[in-house]
């Protein structure tokens, strides 16, 4: 830090202590001087999170990654995410994404337990308008009683949604123990009684999916993972058509040429084009598991892979198709490049913290360009296969495409790289809304980097200094 030339103080890693404030929420207050002890308390976060020593200092920290430091690189991120990073929906969009996934989720099938779709929208929304921006709200079940929700209904509901504080973060006590750390999964606290707590509007909403989303895999749904990708591919064309119109392209089939009739045809999850460029988006609902979340490594390869990986592999086998002479689907529209740029987006369901940034993502596909990951426990062969199988894949297709376009490989992976981007399903949403230009609401920063580890961090500090593209 001494040697930069504008030099800063660590972060206080509020994320923590949030979670930690969380456990001792009951206890009785023995402080003489509150505002004394909170200075000390935070100064002695900064310093543990200083010693740890994630937190990036410089634009050039994370630009270089290979298979000999991957480990620490990845490990620095999960545990960064567990001492700043706050498991959240965008505020301002949170109550059309909740919206938008339920009733994609009744379209595509689903059966809901408990209370019909209706009754959890109705209550959730009334949640996410009744929780604030950037405070704790105290709240009682007669507040959310309707029309079409009893107050004794509702009481019935909260105690789905709620996690007595008794419970909560119980055995949380250093960033490594995630797996003790459930504040997330639970919309509401319970305080006492019929009182609760409602956490901050961001993590409200997303506690709100993630508690539901777990009352649907306890119910064991039929088919839930295949509808929840279903729902997630509609809340996407959703957000495109914030822009002002829908994709032009929705769950489209084709068949590259040669394809045996006996083959499933590829389908594109969605595409979109202007007269400059060519959009290609697809969805997967994969979430980070909290095995990641904890520091295991190798979970969080996985996921990374599944989540960011699988669809780029599967947006270069279409874009090979588009380059080899224009995609026709099947049912009759035609799709050709004529010269235009593609922009790649993968859309997951719930953002996966600083695995997001970037610059990580940079240096992820160039460090790792080629490698092969080992193991030297059996049981974890069949996880590492899938990474490495998804490595190559992405490496080949890549390649391939760089060969068709016809110039020199390290121009082409540059522009590949910053036309490729990772966002969840809120980020696009939020990004959609604000501009009627999807271009820029798929590259909405640029090759701008501030350093923060967070692409919404990023958005944010763009806009305060007016770097951020016109809507």
């Amino acid at each position: 830090m001494s040697q930069l030339p504008n030099r800063r103080r660590p972060s206080i890693p509020w994320h923590f202590l949030y979670n930690i404030a969380w456990k001792h929420f009951g206890a009785s207050p023995g402080s003489s001087d509150p505002e004394k002890d909170i200075k000390d308390l935070t100064d002695l976060a900064r310093d543990m999170s200083a010693i740890f020593d994630f937190e990036t200092y410089s634009t050039f920290d994370g630009m270089i990654l290979t298979s000999s430091n991957f480990y620490r690189s990845i490990l620095d991120r999960i545990l960064y995410d567990e001492l700043f990073g706050f498991q959240q929906w965008q505020p301002k969009v949170a109550s059309q994404v909740f919206s938008s996934w339920l009733k994609n989720l009744e379209k595509a099938g689903c059966v809901f337990p408990h209370a019909s779709r209706e009754e959890w929208e109705t209550l959730g929304l009334l949640l996410i308008k009744n929780s604030q921006i950037s405070a704790l709200t105290i709240t009682h079940p007669s507040e959310y009683s309707t029309y079409a929700l009893s107050t004794a209904r509702v009481v019935e509901l909260f105690e789905l949604l709620a996690i007595p504080l008794t419970k909560l973060n119980k055995g949380y006590a250093l960033p490594i123990d995630t797996p003790h750390r459930n504040s997330p999964y639970f919309p509401l606290f319970k305080i006492s009684g019929e009182l609760y707590a409602l956490p901050p509007r961001g993590m409200a909403a997303r506690a709100l999916f993630e508690r539901i989303y777990k009352l649907l895999r306890d119910a064991e749904v039929d088919d839930l993972e295949n509808r929840m990708g279903k729902a997630l591919e509609h809340m996407a064309a959703e957000a495109v058509q914030l822009t002002g119109h829908p994709p032009a392209y929705f769950a489209r089939a084709y068949r590259p040429a040669g394809q045996s009739h006996r083959r499933a045809p590829l389908e594109i999850d969605l595409a979109d084009e202007s007269d400059e460029h060519i959009f290609f988006v697809e969805c997967k609902k994969k979430q980070l598991t909290n095995d990641a979340r904890a520091g295991n490594v190798l979970s969080a390869a996985v996921d990374l892979a599944s989540a960011f990986l699988a669809p780029l592999i599967q947006i270069n086998r279409h874009e090979s198709q588009l380059r080899a002479g224009g995609i026709r689907f099947l049912n009759g529209q035609n799709l050709a490049l004529n010269g235009r740029r593609i922009q790649r987006l993968a859309i997951t369901m719930t953002d996966h913290g600083s695995m997001q940034d970037r610059m990580f993502i940079r240096a992820f596909l160039v460090g790792l360009w080629g490698a092969t990951f080992v193991t030297v426990n059996g049981k974890h062969q069949a996880d590492v296969d899938r990474v490495n199988k998804k490595l190559r894949s992405v490496v080949d297709g890549i390649t391939f495409l760089a060969e068709q376009d016809g110039g020199k490989f390290e121009n082409f992976l540059k522009r590949y790289i910053g036309a490729s981007w990772w966002l969840s399903i809120d980020q696009f949403t939020f990004l959609c809304e604000r501009t009627r230009d999807l271009r820029i609401a798929s590259a909405p920063v640029g090759s701008l980097i501030f350093g923060t580890g967070d692409l919404m961090s990023e958005i944010a500090h763009c806009a305060r200094m007016g770097l951020l593209k016109p809507a």
